[in-house]
């Protein structure tokens, strides 16, 4: 017996039927999904791109350079003994 392919294959209206069902199917699902997220998707989006604007991570993962160059003046302003005189000026003045 020969494979049956597009071409060969004969479609009946039980196919298309059968075809119908599945697609409703599918819709049905759908739409039970879009009622219980109701939105919340959407406004999960939003709210995460608000969350990346202020979020100090993903300031570092899109400007690591600057990041770097910063972290290295920081701590070499840090590890020098700068730090000290100034806390006694800073201190003395309170």
């Amino acid at each position: 017996m020969a494979k049956q392919t597009f071409i060969t294959k004969k479609i009946t209206n039980e196919d298309i039927y059968d075809m119908l069902k599945k697609q409703g199917k599918v819709q049905i699902e759908t739409l039970e999904h879009a009622k219980v997220t109701n939105g919340n998707v959407a406004n999960n989006l939003k709210s995460i791109q608000s969350l990346e604007g202020k979020s100090m991570g993903v300031w570092i993962h899109k400007n690591p350079f600057k990041f770097t160059s910063l972290a290295v003046a920081f701590f070499a302003v840090m590890m020098l003994d700068l730090p000290q005189p100034l806390f006694a000026i800073v201190k003395s003045l309170f």
